[in-house]
């Protein structure tokens, strides 16, 4: 047992410990609010209540500004209408309610004399719900944005706990010098890769670990009698950094197959192979590999299980799935723009990213647009539908939202060996950005929404191309 590995261990359950707590307190800070909606579900206008309203708008401001701007001034538009009606209305000694009569509108329509009255109180009216149908819509795509939102905090709770007593198991059984499962051994290896910044104290705790493994699996083969096989280097997905094994199948000569079957194994059940497949799926070469991975399995009952699951997997995918790229441009956002915030742009100019570089980033951006970047670029393993492309030392991240529209998550000038700035930034951009997804999806059918969005991220592409351009300039 070495005492740096357990250390390393330890710090990283604390980061949890403080991960928790704070999801913890932003699930406490939304639930009140889930509560009262959930409550309403079935009221036609939850927001009749004026105290659920401004605690709505409160708590949402922060998560997608635009939206809720749209809903304060809808709403102050239409209450501003609604009391000029019913001033005018209230000077004949009617009231507003009189509008959505059908006997007394039926009445004067027929009444020559009322002609004139009657067209008034119709244009009214149709203003009326033209406004009221405008705020109702963006109250119920607001709903929906917060919904989602809880929904994937309260998954991420879970997730936080569940990730934390893996940690917390794989420990307990290093520092009891026992046998280290497979999932205890990604645990380990995947907190090294990620949490170590010197190459070289990586690569010495990697060794370290790699001999607690070997050691377990020498004794194994020798209790049943096994010859001992040949040692072999192993590089480990998104990680260059070697990983010690015994090979069982001489046939894992490709390293990128190797990887993708070394995660699989780690995995414990169905569900997380299925999410781990999910977030590859975006390879136009996912079938590829999956077949490539079935042919590097052994007769285990584990490895046959595995077989089995991907098996089915294919059986599931799309055959269309190549037809996603089209001839279509397609639609970029920028990430900050619910908050109305350039942090695209706050990239460049703050991210110390040398002039010139900036045709390389136009150069990407180009590619993302005109479907070209998801050929020459690669995903970023376990986040999903989330993209890389690299230009030189540039490097963008990009999230596939729906067929033609795209966000880009982050620009970057690699500065690291192994580039742990652009994933771990990637990584935390898109945790902020998961809960608001279908939300800006589903924008689409909100038309003043929608527009909104399209306006500010033109705006946001203007100024960051500006910049660029106006450095390339000789």
């Amino acid at each position: 047992m070495n005492d740096e590995l357990v250390q390393l261990l330890t710090i990283e359950i604390k980061k949890y410990d403080e991960l928790i707590k704070k999801i913890n307190k932003k699930y406490y800070y939304y639930k009140p609010l889930y509560n009262l909606l959930s409550s309403s579900k079935n009221n036609k206008n939850p927001f009749s209540n004026r105290k659920t309203y401004e605690i709505f708008v409160e708590k949402m401001k922060h998560d997608n500004s635009i939206a809720i701007n749209k809903l304060i001034n809808n709403k102050l538009l239409y209450d501003t209408y609604n009391s000029n009606v019913n001033k005018k209305l209230s000077e004949f000694n009617l009231s507003k309610n009189i509008l959505y009569s059908n006997a007394f509108m039926n009445r004067i329509k027929n009444d020559v004399r009322l002609k004139k009255v009657y067209n008034e109180l119709d244009k009214m009216k149709q203003t009326d719900e033209l406004l009221c149908n405008l705020n109702r819509e963006i109250e119920t795509y607001l709903c929906d944005c917060f919904f989602n939102i809880f929904d994937e905090i309260v998954k991420e709770k879970q997730r936080l706990n569940e990730d934390k007593k893996q940690i917390e198991y794989a420990l307990k059984n290093y520092q009891s010098n026992q046998n280290l499962n497979d999932n205890n051994i990604s645990t380990i290896k995947n907190i090294i890769i990620s949490k170590t910044d010197n190459e070289d104290d990586k690569n010495r705790l990697l060794n370290i670990l790699n001999s607690y493994v070997l050691k377990f699996s020498a004794e194994k083969k020798k209790e049943n009698n096994e010859p001992k096989q040949e040692q072999v280097s192993m590089n480990y997905v998104d990680d260059n950094s070697a990983y010690y094994y015994y090979d069982d199948n001489k046939k894992e000569s490709n390293t990128l197959y190797k990887n993708y079957l070394t995660t699989i194994r780690s995995f414990d059940n169905y569900d997380d192979i299925n999410e781990f497949l999910e977030s590859i799926k975006y390879d136009y070469d996912i079938k590829l590999i999956i077949f490539n991975i079935i042919g590097l399995l052994t007769n285990t009952s584990k490895d046959l299980l595995i077989k089995e699951q991907l098996n089915k997997y294919l059986q599931s995918l799309d055959d269309t799935l190549s037809d996603v790229i089209t001839d279509k441009e397609n639609i970029i956002f920028y990430y900050g723009f619910l908050w109305n915030k350039n942090k695209v742009l706050a990239d460049v100019e703050k991210g110390n990213i040398p002039k010139e570089y900036y045709p390389d980033i136009l150069t990407g951006i180009d590619m993302i647009k005109n479907n070209t970047a998801r050929i020459k670029g690669k995903s970023i393993v376990k986040i999903k539908k989330v993209f890389k492309i690299r230009i030189n030392n540039i490097r963008i991240t990009y999230k596939m939202l729906s067929d033609n529209l795209y966000i880009i998550l982050g620009i970057f000038c690699k500065k690291d060996k192994k580039g742990y700035n652009v994933t771990n930034t990637t990584i935390d951009r898109n945790n902020e950005l998961i809960g608001s997804e279908k939300a800006i999806i589903n924008a689409r059918n909100v038309e003043c929404i929608w527009d909104e969005y399209l306006k500010i991220n033109s705006e946001f592409e203007d100024e960051l191309l500006k910049l660029l351009k106006s450095k390339t300039k000789k």
